[in-house]
């Protein structure tokens, strides 16, 4: 599936200091959205709630961006607010964020345009393309962050009624969880990636039949999702005694888990904090323009 180079730079990576050497390491991915609301433009850095927990209490979170012609610069982030989703279930945490877009290579996804199962225009099916965009573990870029992107197709929708049986990645308890499955082989330091998938619809009123049947076109990419990580299944008996691996080992499966866009919406609207934060905001303007 190709995408634009706007999904790219909605792309930041995620790190902090080793504790030992304090080298700085990246080990996640995270996205910019925009929550637009009565006529203003709220920021915010999306990542996998297991990123967010993952990275916090090694110390400072390190977030690390391109800048416009120039290295990647790395942030680092004090007292850090994580959203998170009343779910335990949902693998999201949201942060407010506003990067200078005049300054640095980013780009901020619309909230309003992501993928919604229940509605017409933004059907989704199983088979459909998909591409997840983030931190390649072996080459995340030694002056600039480089994204790569990995295709595949959905598997599975999301099923209330039917929900998926995965390791927790922060407690390591059993869970089930409502989420898309993907067909994509991924590697770590993806947990976090935004993942975007491209309808097929057919225009039988402007084209003619090929093959037997309308022709398919594509449209435009919107947001899927939060990538949560791979499906990861335990190793049979003779791999496990022949790679001299312990009871505890996971390996993937080929399947990958991504949270509906829709929850980080929810996280969004409902966290107390953040909207205090935007009550805050709303109030300050509305005294600059009575001034």
């Amino acid at each position: 599936m190709r995408t634009s180079e706007n999904a790219r730079w909605m792309t930041v990576f995620f790190g902090g200091p080793d504790p030992k050497t304090g080298e700085i390491k990246l080990g996640g991915t995270g996205f910019l959205v925009v929550h637009k609301e009565d006529g203003y433009g709220f920021g915010y850095l999306v990542t996998a709630r297991h990123v967010a927990k993952k990275v916090r209490p090694h110390g400072d979170v390190i977030v690390r961006v391109n800048k416009k012609g120039e290295d990647a610069v790395n942030f680092t982030v004090k007292d850090i607010y994580w959203a998170y989703h009343t779910d335990e279930t949902v693998d999201v945490a949201v942060t407010p964020c506003n990067i200078d877009q005049n300054e640095f290579d980013v780009v901020y996804y619309n909230l309003a345009d992501l993928v919604r199962p229940s509605a017409a225009p933004f059907r989704v099916q199983c088979g459909d393309p998909i591409c997840i965009v983030g931190l390649f573990h072996w080459h995340s870029g030694s002056g600039r962050n480089t994204p790569i992107v990995h295709s595949g197709n959905i598997a599975l929708l999301p099923d209330p009624k039917e929900k998926i049986p995965i390791k927790d990645r922060i407690g390591g308890q059993r869970q089930k969880v409502e989420a898309y499955l993907v067909e994509a082989q991924t590697f770590e330091g993806l947990s976090g990636a935004p993942v975007f998938q491209r309808e097929m619809v057919a225009m039988r009123d402007l084209y003619p039949e090929h093959n037997g049947g309308p022709p398919i076109v594509a449209t435009g990419a919107q947001l899927l999702g939060v990538y949560a990580g791979a499906w990861e299944g335990e190793p049979s008996a003779p791999l496990a005694s022949d790679r001299n691996w312990g009871p505890d080992k996971r390996i993937p499966a080929g399947m990958g888990i991504v949270v509906p866009g829709e929850r980080i919406l929810e996280v969004v609207m409902n966290d107390p904090e953040l909207k205090k934060y935007r009550a805050e905001i709303h109030q300050k303007r509305r005294a600059e323009r009575d001034t």
